[in-house]
């Protein structure tokens, strides 16, 4: 019990730090990191399961109270592919508690990708559907991103992507 009122008072001081929300005029820098796998059960090429990773730094600036956007620049690393894109993004700050704020996010971009020795143009796009993102002080934020829809063309192939958990995302915030 001890332990669970000692976490209880820590949350309660995080939260109640003196933070601005985001305000027309903020910039900031950060980035995303993401891991998952991914199985695919096609008739014509057969099952395959893979692994992928990705960063992607980004730079933004809150255009209005609470609307950001952003450019983002990803790679993104699977057992078989290498992906580079430029996702410029729009967002809007939702507020849930102090401090607390959901953020859909719609980013829209393109770039290439090497697959066994061959690049190809790339064009994608991504919707966050339940991502959230936490100021514990008036500089940094971090969010995590749990459900997205994605899409993404390249060489005559669609692909459409539904992601609850499959591919969580963590990202980081600085303000200034």
């Amino acid at each position: 019990m001890k332990k669970f009122f000692s976490l209880y008072l820590c949350l309660f001081l995080a939260c109640s730090l003196s933070v601005n929300a985001q305000s027309k005029g903020d910039f900031y820098v950060g980035g995303n990191l993401k891991f998952g796998l991914t199985a695919l059960d096609m008739p014509v090429f057969g099952s395959e399961t893979s692994t992928h990773f990705g960063i992607a730094p980004e730079v933004g600036y809150f255009v209005a109270d609470k609307l950001k956007i952003g450019l983002g620049i990803a790679y993104d690393y699977s057992t078989e592919t290498h992906q580079m894109t430029f996702m410029p993004n729009i967002a809007y700050y939702v507020p849930i508690v102090k401090n607390l704020y959901y953020v859909p996010e719609l980013a829209i971009g393109g770039g290439f990708m090497a697959s066994e020795g061959e690049s190809e143009g790339l064009f994608t796009m991504s919707l966050k559907l339940a991502s959230l993102e936490y100021r514990p002080t008036s500089k940094f934020a971090f969010g995590v991103g749990l459900i997205n829809l994605d899409y993404s063309r390249w060489s005559e192939i669609n692909l459409v992507n539904f992601g609850i958990l499959s591919s969580p995302t963590v990202s980081f915030k600085y303000f200034f």
